[in-house]
């Protein structure tokens, strides 16, 4: 694919997509063609998205019948679907989205993998999240002088992720989360 973007790029500079470029290339038709593919493949994800969400809330809510455990999922996936329907609202990018998400995954996964330790609590995983979550935010917000800029730098403005607030997330979390631990182990 590597040098298929330069061939690309020549007929298509202003292209965004790959519909643009069946367009372009071989004319309205394929187009259409395309953009119908690439509508039937977001719909067969999310179809399965969605049956994995509803899989999911059956295993957390407990619930035995079939239609109790889609009732559910339904009702929990419009609630999840205002977000995403503002988001693209907004035209916000999908890539800073994706940043953000792995910056809250990295503030809660260290307490989770010591979560398989017997000595680890509950405590000790949520007071971890929380550290990582400042943590996150600190190394900018000391560097700058300013909480707004702090929180700004951690959701990646410019869509480049930078080292600071990962790391401050990890160590943040690690740190408290091991303190905990180590002060007050959990009983077996």
């Amino acid at each position: 694919m590597a040098w298929c973007g330069p061939a690309i790029r020549r007929l298509l500079p202003a292209g965004r997509s790959l519909t643009d470029y069946a367009g372009q290339r071989f004319g309205p038709l394929l187009r259409v063609w395309t953009l119908g593919l690439s509508l039937l493949y977001m719909l067969c994800f999310l179809t399965a998205e969605l049956t994995a969400l509803g899989a999911i809330v059956g295993l957390l809510t407990g619930a035995d019948g079939r239609w109790a455990v889609l009732a559910a999922a339904r009702g929990i996936t419009v609630a999840l679907m205002v977000p995403v329907v503002a988001v693209a609202w907004e035209g916000l990018s999908v890539l800073r989205l994706f940043l953000i998400a792995d910056l809250l995954c990295a503030t809660a996964v260290v307490p989770l993998l010591l979560g398989l330790w017997p000595r680890a609590s509950t405590g000790a995983a949520l007071a971890g999240s929380v550290a990582g979550l400042i943590g996150a935010v600190l190394p900018s917000a000391l560097a700058s002088g300013s909480l707004t800029q702090g929180l700004l730098a951690a959701t990646f403005p410019t869509g480049v992720p930078t080292l600071a607030p990962f790391a401050g997330a990890l160590l943040a979390s690690s740190l408290v989360c091991g303190l905990w631990i180590w002060l007050r182990p959990a009983r077996p």
